[in-house]
């Protein structure tokens, strides 16, 4: 039995990732000046993660870790600006009737935490049990970034949950790998599909 369904955010809840690519896109293009589309095949290639570790992945060049940080800054204004734009899905926003939810519900996303609760009240407004965007923590003098994979595990050992009693709602191949490497339930949806699936079959894990 499925105790907990978790959400991505961008791709299935809103429907943001259009405007992140772009803009993620123009940032790679400007910051490593190369062709648009090395660009958006560096960006393809390592969507899902924080963008802040998609820049350690493109591997377009080396580049200094003080520099990743300031275009990560960068991308995160402009990430800012665009939230006033997203829209929830459907299925959140008016048709999921959340008492049929399994017992916990989660929303975990690669998106600063202070962006989520500050400037995504669209989502803030939606009665998942808990909201989990990027956090960073700090062991010794090495700042490490949780990704989805983390938020995934942080969510299991709270709840006390065995790996067969989660479903995970992403939109990426990238999110199918994480699923399978914690032998959590998985299902591909995106924000405009989700109103094409009847509600039962989309929690149906067998």
């Amino acid at each position: 039995m499925i105790k907990l369904a978790v959400f991505d955010m961008d791709g299935v809840v809103l429907n943001s990732m259009p405007q992140l690519r772009e803009l993620g896109v123009h940032i790679i293009q400007e910051s490593f000046q190369v062709a648009r589309i090395e660009a958006q095949k560096a960006y393809d290639r390592t969507v899902g993660m924080s963008f802040r570790s998609q820049l350690d992945h493109v591997q377009l060049e080396v580049i200094d870790v003080g520099v990743n940080d300031a275009i990560a800054k960068q991308y995160a204004e402009g990430h800012k600006t665009l939230c006033q734009f997203f829209k929830v899905s459907r299925y959140f926003d008016s048709f999921l009737d959340w008492r049929e939810m399994p017992q916990h519900t989660a929303l975990i996303s690669s998106t600063d935490s202070d962006i989520i609760h500050n400037h995504l009240p669209q989502v803030i407004g939606l009665p998942f049990n808990f909201i989990l965007g990027r956090s960073q923590i700090r062991i010794d003098d090495t700042s490490i970034r949780l990704e989805k994979a983390d938020q995934l595990m942080c969510l299991q050992t709270v709840l006390h949950l065995k790996s067969d009693e989660i479903l995970f709602f992403g939109d990426t191949p990238r999110d199918e790998c994480i699923a399978n490497s914690l032998d959590i339930h998985f299902k591909l949806v995106t924000t405009d599909s989700f109103h094409h699936i009847p509600f039962k079959e989309l929690m149906r894990t067998e």
